[in-house]
């Protein structure tokens, strides 16, 4: 018993330093690493400047793995830059539902917040890369939501729209998902991309911009009838905030 308890007392300050040796890793080293490999880009990053950051398949073709994603800033403040993805990157619906089990309105049950926090965020970014990643506090009218991924409000659209350069395209990939799932017939505001601010009322309608006129249109996300359910489907240009301090 007394070589247990000996052993034990040499055990456990080794694995007492091996955590905080990891945590240190995790917490300081790391985002200093990857702040370094774009001290360049982040030293002079200002509005309307564009930068490759994290990968997502774009290109189709699975073989040759995923491409760096393009991003435009659309603002720069506190050591923080909000950075909007510049192509379309996917195209989803904002509700999904059924007659008989229609969606709760609003982004936070959107499936396509899930897609954007979860899937998109997992996907797209080393763990190095997300280490720079600040989550965004998203107001309601009751709390907030605090997502590492966003699309952007209404309201963030309009005061960043005049540093969105071209109209957004989409990828290879996102076009061939949107002709799979019939987006051209499914859509109700032709070629658009979704923001995350939503309408209260029967229609669920969704705001999106439309990528050729750059207006901000109601598109009705979710319809359905006895008969038929319409669910529309839109792309998608993921935003985040990055620690560029």
């Amino acid at each position: 018993q007394k070589k247990t308890r000996k052993a034990a007392g040499f055990i456990v300050p080794i694995v007492v330093l091996a955590l905080a040796a990891a945590l240190a890793y995790w917490f300081a080293v790391m985002p200093a690493q990857v702040k370094k490999q774009y001290a360049d880009v982040f030293d002079t990053l200002k509005a309307g400047d564009t930068f490759y950051y994290g990968h997502y398949e774009q290109d189709n073709d699975a073989s040759n793995g995923p491409e760096p994603i393009l991003w435009r800033v659309l603002a720069v403040e506190d050591g923080k830059a909000l950075v909007l993805s510049d192509a379309m990157l996917d195209v989803m619906p904002f509700y999904t539902g059924s007659w008989s089990s229609p969606p709760a309105k609003g982004w936070m049950h959107s499936p396509a917040r899930t897609w954007a926090n979860n899937t998109f965020y997992q996907t797209a970014f080393s763990a190095a890369e997300k280490r720079l990643i600040r989550k965004n506090d998203i107001p309601l009218e009751r709390g907030k939501l605090r997502d590492v991924v966003f699309f952007l409000s209404l309201q963030e659209y309009n005061s960043c729209r005049g540093v969105l350069g071209a109209p957004a395209e989409p990828t290879p990939f996102s076009l061939a998902t949107a002709n799979s799932q019939g987006k051209e017939s499914h859509s109700s505001v032709g070629r658009s991309w979704w923001l995350r601010t939503t309408m209260d009322d029967f229609l669920y309608h969704v705001y999106a911009v439309n990528s050729e006129t750059g207006e901000a249109i109601k598109a009705v996300a979710f319809q359905s009838d006895v008969l038929r359910t319409t669910i529309d489907w839109e792309y998608v240009r993921p935003a985040v905030w990055l620690d560029i301090s």
